[in-house]
């Protein structure tokens, strides 16, 4: 009793410091600090009575801040001003007795003056009585119908819910920011690698390899004859290089059209100078040169270093200017936010670095928001043109070839051109070489040698991009004739709106145009202008163009044009005019008009189109008209049809087909007739034929032999070796993304899948789906595959799937009042041979869940991090997965921690 009394006593003298009498002497004292009044707030709705509110503020829908104070002023309440000032993100100014700054724009002061009484906010001003600004610890105190009442705010006050609710009818620049973030993080999150890091696949060349066939047929009827002809293309491995193999038959004989190449390709290109990426061989077609040589057919040779694929990015470029402290950053391009950033780097200035560079127009808007809601906006633009070269980018073509000669030619060519000197030149050769020199700056040269005549011609170009345009002059020079140039310009006016502009004159070349002799162009203009723009809703594409040459035999031809699309209420329309001069000459001029009314609509499973040409050249007419459409039956058919009809000629067609795509092959059948009594009938079928996995040829789509494919297999592997062997299972119905796309096939019965129509050279992704595995417990160890083919090439990708497991259970601690689960601890999961399979932290209640853990005996342990840093010890768990038993819970490690 002695003990209980000296203990009260102890307490009585300990808190009379804060005893109620203490509190009468000045009623503002206690713990909390200097408060208006005792908050008159129940239990139930807030804080006890000697606290100091701290509550929450919301903007609207925004939580800006969860620590602001409120103080009661009678039947209302009080704020801080300057702590409202900074959570709103008004700048201010503490002056003696004062603040003032201003609000929502830099134009519009606000001043609250605590020894007048008074506040300003613009040319509003309000007078209050002493208890507007009351003093407390925090500064002075303001009401909240004075803040709305000088401000376009409404304030309110939830007691339940501690939180002061801010409405502004404005936008706040805080409210813009915030928005802004919340942007900039839905942005970050939808982020994803361009490509997964999967193992990658390529095809290896061989010195010989079974071909991949395409074959196909057509058999046409008609009143007096009966025509077959059927088309073959073959693609194999021959010498460490790609053969390809083409003809055409017609009637059992082969013609004067056996082309035969061998290619080595090599997408990987280093660094040297000279790394080729293709050497071709045989029949192959030469690079048309402009100014110098048009692309022609024969036997010989090609060299290059030009990227196989078209790249999807030109270049990399850095976007950098003036970023003053405390701003923001957002860089866009083509109206898509790509990037941002949220401080200047040291030389004050906003820099993004690695920006992809897109062939054709770009235009990077950067965006800066100042901390006040400053906003300013700066526009970059780059065009790159097709023959821009990336800085110090190397790029090169040579060849020789022997114009309309073959490798296996039984005669000469049936299709003789006009020009018998082009049919009989003999090895010409030809070099082109660009580098791009800096950022907006490429240059070339070319050089073209024809051995008939015995001269050279050769040709500089430059091609330049600045402030969005592009520029490319060429000029090239004969031995013994005049000199042609050509340049072009190509740029962007305004956001929705595009020009073309060229001119050409030949000089002596005789290759710079279509045709020889007399038809050829010696001078040549182009312009185009292209715009896109919104009327009542409807966007509206519209063009407008002219060209004019000059040809050697005098004539000169000029055309003007004009074109308008739009769509309406679902329908495709498109109108186009042109008006043709022709002048010869003796000055005489003939003159015409012609143009053409488009529409087109899809009603449902079926697509219209109409067509109706009309020709005004001594009084209007008609010329032709046609009706056709196109419908998608049941069980995937596709039905033509059309009727047309020729006005000048007075005869009308009618035509219609069916055809279907299988999963092996295709096929097509057609019939036309017109009314002055000629008709056909015709059948067409195609497929191809490959080299499966059992190195058995198995008919495939058709195809294959100019693109890549890929033979995926997916089975179940019960001795986990990796490798499909007679005893595993087959997955049927495993779907796949492949380039990102979800393909509509999948694995059939026998658990493979064939995926044609594989773009060649171009690295692919090749992703299983785990949603399309009817087991949830079986998985990939690798879940896909990217891969690179080659035309005519099948890869073989096995996907074996592994039984897993999942396992919970929770991680204890002993206490001296009992056992409790701990949180934030990390499990370790791992193999009888101690590899680490998995990791699993427990949740706030202890717990802990892992899965796609492989089916077998595994071992469960705290990290020793974890360990090491309590200063205890665990014991371990063993956990039995198998394929019958997937799921083990229930599983508790307890630590135990050093007696003391």
């Amino acid at each position: 009793m002695a003990s209980y009394l000296k203990n009260l006593i102890f307490c009585l003298i300990f808190f009379l410091p804060i005893t109620p009498s203490s509190f009468a002497n000045d009623p503002f004292d206690s713990l909390f600090g200097i408060i208006s009044e005792p908050l008159e707030v129940s239990y139930e709705e807030g804080p006890s009575k000697d606290d100091v509110m701290i509550v929450e503020a919301k903007l609207n829908n925004l939580a800006i801040s969860d620590d602001i104070s409120l103080y009661r002023l009678g039947d209302s309440y009080c704020v801080p001003i300057m702590q409202f000032m900074e959570v709103v993100e008004f700048p201010f100014d503490e002056e003696v007795g004062a603040i003032s700054g201003w609000a929502i724009s830099p134009d519009r002061h606000f001043r609250f003056d605590f020894e007048g009484l008074t506040a300003s906010y613009g040319a509003r001003k309000i007078q209050h009585d002493n208890f507007i600004f009351q003093s407390t610890s925090e500064g002075r105190c303001v009401g909240l119908a004075s803040i709305e009442e000088l401000f376009p705010l409404t304030l309110s006050v939830n007691l339940r819910n501690l939180s002061l609710q801010i409405i502004s009818s404005e936008i706040l620049p805080i409210e813009a920011r915030l928005e802004r973030a919340r942007y900039r993080r839905e942005m970050v999150q939808r982020r994803k690698p361009q490509r997964a890091e999967y193992p990658y696949v390529e095809e290896d060349y061989k010195a010989f390899s079974l071909p991949t066939f395409d074959f196909g047929a057509n058999l046409g009827i008609g009143p007096s004859t009966i025509s077959a002809d059927m088309a073959l293309a073959v693609t194999t491995d021959i010498l460490w290089m790609t053969g390809d193999i083409r003809t055409i038959m017609g009637r059992g004989t082969i013609q004067d059209n056996l082309r035969v190449t061998l290619s080595r390709f090599n997408e990987n290109r280093t660094e040297r100078l000279f790394a080729t990426t293709r050497i071709s061989i045989g029949d192959i077609a030469s690079q048309d040169i402009p100014l110098l040589a048009k692309s022609e057919q024969g036997r010989g040779i090609y060299l290059s270093n030009r990227p196989l694929v078209a790249s999807e990015v030109f270049d990399l470029t850095t976007v950098r200017g003036r970023l003053p402290p405390g701003w923001e950053a957002e860089l866009y391009s083509s109206d898509k936010l790509v990037d941002f950033i949220t401080a200047p780097n040291d030389l004050g200035e906003y820099e993004f670095n690695e920006v992809p560079l897109l062939p054709g127009y770009n235009r990077f808007t950067v965006k800066l928001y100042g901390p006040h809601g400053e906003e300013e906006i700066y526009t970059h633009k780059f065009f790159v043109g097709a023959d821009m070269n990336a800085e110090n980018e190397v790029q090169f073509d040579i060849g020789f070839i022997e114009p309309g000669k073959f490798l296996f030619t039984r005669s000469k060519m049936r299709a003789q051109s006009e020009n018998t000197q082009k049919d009989n030149r003999p090895i010409s050769a030809y070099f082109r070489l660009r580098r791009g020199l800096t950022k907006n700056l490429s240059a070339g040269l070319s050089a073209f040698w024809d051995t008939l005549t015995q001269t050279a011609s050769a040709s500089v170009e430059l091609n330049t991009s600045f402030y969005g345009i592009y520029n490319s002059t060429k000029i090239a020079a004969h031995e013994t004739g005049k000199p042609a140039v050509s340049t072009a310009l190509q740029g962007r006016a305004g956001s929705n709106s595009s020009y073309f502009v060229r001119f050409t004159t030949a000089g002596d070349l005789e290759n710079t145009a279509t045709g020889f002799g007399e038809t050829r162009s010696i001078e040549s203009g182009q312009f185009r202008f292209d715009t896109n723009t919104t009327v009542l809703g409807h966007p509206i594409t519209y063009r407008i163009g002219t060209n004019w040459q000059k040809l050697a035999s005098g004539l000169e031809d000029i055309s003007v044009g004009a074109r308008l699309s739009t769509t309406l209420r679902g329908t495709s329309l498109s109108t186009s005019l042109r008006n043709d001069r022709i002048k010869d000459k003796a000055g005489s001029q003939k003159e015409a008009y012609s143009g053409k009314i488009l529409a087109s609509r899809a009603i449902g499973k079926t697509r219209l189109r109409s067509e109706l040409a009309y020709l005004y050249e001594d009084g209007f007419r008609l010329s032709s008209a046609e009706i056709s459409g196109q419908r998608r039956l049941k069980s995937d058919w596709v039905s033509r049809f059309s009727v047309s009809q020729d006005m000048r000629s007075g005869s009308t067609t009618v035509s219609t087909g069916l055809s279907k795509s299988y999963e092996t092959y295709s096929m097509s059948l057609s019939a036309q007739a017109d009314d002055l009594g000629d008709w056909n009938v015709n059948f067409g079928f195609s497929f191809s034929l490959f080299e499966n996995s059992s190195s058995k040829y198995e008919m495939g789509p058709p195809g294959l032999s100019r693109t890549g494919a890929l033979n995926v297999s997916v089975f179940n592997d019960f001795n986990a070796d990796g490798e499909l062997d007679p005893t595993d299972e087959p997955i049927h119905g495993a779907a796949f993304l492949v380039a990102d796309s979800l393909r509509r096939e999948s694995t059939d019965q026998s658990g493979q899948v064939l995926f044609g129509k594989i773009e060649p050279f171009r690295q692919t992704n090749l992703e299983l789906q785990l949603a399309s595995l009817d087991d949830p417990f079986l998985r990939p160890e690798i879940l896909g595959r990217t891969v690179r083919t080659r035309p005519g090439k099948i890869i073989d990708i096995e996907i074996p799937l592994m039984a897993t497991g999942d396992i919970d259970g929770a991680v204890m601690v002993e206490t001296s009042t009992g056992v409790q689960t701990l949180a934030g601890i990390t499990v370790d999961i791992f193999t009888d041979t101690g590899l680490l399979v998995a990791s699993a932290v427990t949740e706030y209640d202890g717990y802990f869940y892992a899965e796609d853990l492989p089916a077998q005996t595994l071992f469960l342990r705290v990290s020793k991090a974890d360990l090491a840093l309590l200063g205890a010890e665990s014991t371990e768990v063993i956990a039995e997965l198998s394929r019958d038993i997937p799921s083990v819970a229930g599983l508790d490690l307890l630590i135990k921690m050093p007696k003391k």
